[in-house]
C-alpha cells in the first residue's frame, strides 16, 4: 500500500448474491496512478442468503479490502460502521447493487485533489437490471460544473442531488454527521441535507463515475404501504435539518423540488401507475398531505415550478381534490393515456 488512503469506498450489504459481484469486480478495477490509495470497507448486514460467502472470497482476493460483518442491523447503521472504520481522506458510500466506472476513482482523486471540497457532487448512469439499456442522469440540471458554496450550488441548480456524493470524512467527523438510525426510509436524503447544512465548500462536475442499477425487486419499488408511511418521519427530520442553514433554504425551488421528488417516491406516484386505490394508500396519502412541512413544498412547488410535467400535474390534482377522488382521476387519466399510446 502507499502512504496514504484518499478514498474509502463503503458498501453496505444485504441479501445480494444475485447482484453484488458486478460491484466487487468493479471495486477490483479501481487504481490511481499516485502513491495514493484505496480501500474498499464492506458492510454484511447479516445476510441470510450466500451474500457472505461471495465477500469473504472477495476480500480474501483484494488486499485493499476490509468486511465488517455484523448482525442485521438496517442499512443505516451498516453505513456508520463503515464511516467508523474508514481511513480515506474522502469517503463514497456506495450500494452494493451499484457499479462503479473503471475511472471514477481517477475522477473522484482528481476533483478532490484540486479543489478540496466538503462535497463532491457527480453524475451518473441509470442501468436496466439486465444491463439492456443505459441513460445518461444529469443530478443538477441547470448547473456547470464547478466550484460553489452551499448557497450558490443550492440558486443555481433546478433540484438538489440526493445520490452520487463524495464526502471528506474529516468534514463528516468535525460535524459529528452520520445516518439516522431511526430512519427507515429516504435516510440518504436527510443524511445529505444535514450534512449540505455544515458545508462550506461544493465541487459539482458533470462526469459520470457509477451506475445506478434499476432493480425491479428494490425496496423503493415494492408494495409496502407500512413501510412508505415512515417517510412521515423523514419529512420532518429533513425539514428540522433544512432550519440549520446559513440562509433559508425552504424559499429555493432546488430544496422544494428534491424534498417534493422524495416523498413522492414513497406516495403517490409509486402506487398510481399500478395498483388501484384502496384505504390504506388513502390514509397513506392523507397523512402525508397534512404533514404542514410538506404542505409548504406543495405550494411552493406549484407556486414556482419551471415546467409542467407529470410531478407537477400529480401534485396540482392532490392539492385541488379530496385523495380519493385526485387519485381515481389521475388513475383515470393513465388509462386514457395508455390506450391512446396503444391505439
Amino acid at each position: 500500500m502507499g502512504n496514504h488512503i484518499f478514498i474509502s469506498y463503503i458498501i453496505p450489504c444485504y441479501n445480494l448474491e444475485n447482484c453484488v459481484e458486478r460491484c466487487l469486480d468493479s471495486l477490483s478495477r479501481q487504481s490511481l496512478e499516485t502513491d495514493e490509495d484505496i480501500e474498499f470497507i464492506i458492510v454484511n448486514d447479516g445476510s441470510k442468503d450466500g451474500t457472505l460467502g461471495i465477500l469473504e472470497r472477495f476480500v480474501s482476493s483484494e488486499k485493499r479490502a476490509v468486511l465488517i460483518d455484523q448482525e442485521n442491523q438496517g442499512v443505516s447503521s451498516a453505513r456508520n460502521a463503515g464511516l467508523r472504520q474508514a481511513k480515506g481522506e474522502y469517503v463514497f458510500f456506495l450500494d452494493g447493487d451499484d457499479i462503479l466506472e473503471d475511472d471514477a476513482s481517477r475522477i473522484i482523486y482528481e476533483q478532490c485533489r484540486k479543489n478540496k471540497p466538503d462535497i463532491l457532487v457527480t453524475n451518473a448512469y441509470l442501468v436496466g437490471e439486465k444491463f439492456d439499456w443505459r441513460w445518461g442522469w444529469n443530478v443538477c440540471e441547470g448547473l456547470a460544473s464547478g466550484n460553489y458554496d452551499v448557497e450558490q450550488f443550492t440558486r443555481n441548480t433546478d433540484k438538489l442531488p440526493i445520490s452520487f456524493k463524495t464526502y471528506r470524512r474529516e468534514f463528516l467527523l468535525q460535524n459529528n454527521l452520520s445516518y439516522d438510525l431511526d430512519l427507515k426510509v429516504g435516510e440518504v436524503y436527510a443524511f445529505f441535507f444535514h450534512a449540505l447544512a455544515f458545508a462550506d465548500h461544493i465541487t459539482f462536475t458533470e462526469e459520470r463515475i457509477m451506475n445506478y442499477v434499476v432493480r425491479q425487486g428494490s425496496t423503493m419499488r415494492q408494495w409496502d404501504i407500512a413501510r412508505d408511511g415512515l417517510i412521515l418521519k423523514t419529512i420532518d427530520r429533513i425539514d428540522e435539518y433544512s432550519q440549520l442553514f446559513k440562509f433559508d433554504i425552504r424559499h429555493t425551488l432546488s430544496y422544494n423540488a428534491a424534498f417534493f421528488e422524495i416523498v413522492d417516491l414513497f406516495g403517490a406516484t409509486k402506487y398510481l401507475k399500478t395498483y388501484p386505490y384502496t384505504p390504506q394508500i388513502g390514509t397513506s396519502l392523507k397523512q402525508i398531505k397534512q404533514k404542514k412541512a410538506f404542505n409548504a413544498v406543495l405550494t411552493y412547488f406549484l407556486r414556482h415550478s419551471k415546467k409542467v410535467d407529470n410531478r407537477f400535474i400529480v401534485c396540482f390534482v392532490f392539492s385541488l381534490f379530496p385523495v380519493k377522488f385526485a387519485y381515481k382521476l389521475l388513475r383515470g387519466g393513465l388509462r386514457l393515456k395508455h390506450i391512446k399510446n396503444n391505439r
